[in-house]
């Protein structure tokens, strides 16, 4: 499974990127994560959370950050236990558009085949209000 949320975003391109390379700050604005605490550095532990209709699927997963560049930002999954575990890649860009507007694109790889479906949906929701949900939370915390 494969999606990318697509956003206009008004806040300076600085800052904008500050959230997208900081994972504890997705719960924020990003509704798929319920909450991503920090495990050491580049480091989280992130709690995903879907919900369609009466139903409900949460799944935990560390997540180390492998790349960060001036306008980009990548998040792979590592678990420690030893185990194979399906692959998930969050990857997140900007693109400044003037001083105070930026273009992120925000993209989900999911390897596996358990949650691909219901995540489709999800995700599908989301992209309407992930613009607003940033813009917002880089206002109030600017």
């Amino acid at each position: 499974m494969d999606r990318t949320i697509s956003a206009t975003v008004d806040a300076a391109p600085v800052a904008t990127m500050e959230a997208l390379a900081d994972l504890s700050t997705y719960s924020a604005w990003l509704s798929l994560v319920a909450a991503a605490e920090p495990d050491g550095p580049d480091v989280w532990l992130v709690t995903l959370r879907a919900r369609l209709g009466p139903l409900s699927r949460s799944k935990r997963l560390r997540m180390i950050r492998t790349e960060l560049l001036e306008h980009s930002v990548r998040f792979e999954r590592a678990e420690t236990d030893g185990r194979n575990h399906a692959e998930w890649v969050l990857s997140a860009s900007l693109d400044p558009i003037t001083v105070s507007i930026s273009e992120v694109k925000v993209h989900l790889h999911y390897g596996g085949a358990l949650w691909s479906a219901p995540l489709e949906i999800v995700l599908a929701s989301f992209e309407s209000s992930a613009a607003e949900r940033l813009s917002a939370y880089l206002s109030e915390t600017n």
